[in-house]
C-alpha cells in the first residue's frame, strides 16, 4: 500500500485534488488495484462548505447534491427555511433556478448546519449576505480546489479534518 502525492476525483460534478493522503493497494496483476479516500463523508461536507462560500451562482443539482450531504430532507430545509417543499423537490426534479433571495437564505441554512461538521474552513454569517452572486458559472467550473487533510485543535481536541489548501485554475483548452 502506498499514499498518492496528487489523487484527482470528480465528486458530485465538482473537479477536485487531494494531496497525500489517498492509498492506494495493487493487487496481483497490474490492473487490478483499489483506492481508498480516507473520511469521505468528512470530505463531502468540506467540499459542499466550499461551494455554498464561492459567490458563483449554485445549479439545483448542486443545491441538491448539498441537501443530500447534510442529510436534511425537503420537509426539514423547509422547516429551516419556510421555502415550500414542493420549490424544493422542484429543484431537485426538474433543476429549476434558484432566485438569488432565496438562494442566500438557503447558503445562510446550510452553511450554518455545516460549520460545527467542517472545521477546516471558516464561516461567518456576513461571509454569505454581502456576497454577490455571480451568474457565471463557466468561471466557476474552472475552479479547482486542493484539499488536504490537516490536524486541527480546538477546545483541548485534536482531530484530522479536510481543509481547502488552495484553488487552481483550470486551463481551458483553445
Amino acid at each position: 500500500m502506498r499514499i498518492l502525492p496528487i489523487y484527482e476525483e470528480n465528486i458530485a460534478g465538482i473537479k477536485v485534488k487531494l494531496l497525500d493522503c489517498v492509498e492506494v493497494e495493487e493487487g496481483d496483476a497490474p490492473v487490478v488495484s483499489w483506492t481508498c479516500v480516507p473520511d469521505s463523508g468528512g470530505l463531502a461536507k468540506t467540499l459542499a462548505m466550499w461551494r455554498l462560500l464561492q459567490p458563483y451562482k449554485l445549479s439545483s443539482a448542486e443545491l441538491n447534491m448539498i441537501r443530500l450531504v447534510t442529510g436534511l430532507s425537503p420537509i426539514r430545509l423547509f422547516e429551516l427555511t419556510d421555502i415550500p417543499t414542493v420549490m424544493i423537490t422542484d429543484w431537485d426534479d426538474l433543476e429549476l433556478p434558484v432566485r438569488d433571495i432565496v438562494e442566500k437564505l438557503i447558503r445562510h441554512t446550510l452553511c450554518g448546519y455545516l460549520k460545527d461538521a467542517v472545521w477546516g474552513l471558516t464561516y461567518e454569517p456576513s461571509m454569505v449576505s454581502t456576497m454577490r452572486i455571480i451568474d457565471q458559472t463557466k468561471l466557476f467550473k474552472t475552479s479547482i480546489p486542493v484539499l488536504q487533510r490537516v490536524y486541527l485543535r480546538c477546545g483541548g481536541i485534536t482531530q484530522r479534518v479536510w481543509t481547502v489548501f488552495y484553488v487552481e485554475t483550470e486551463k481551458e483548452s483553445v
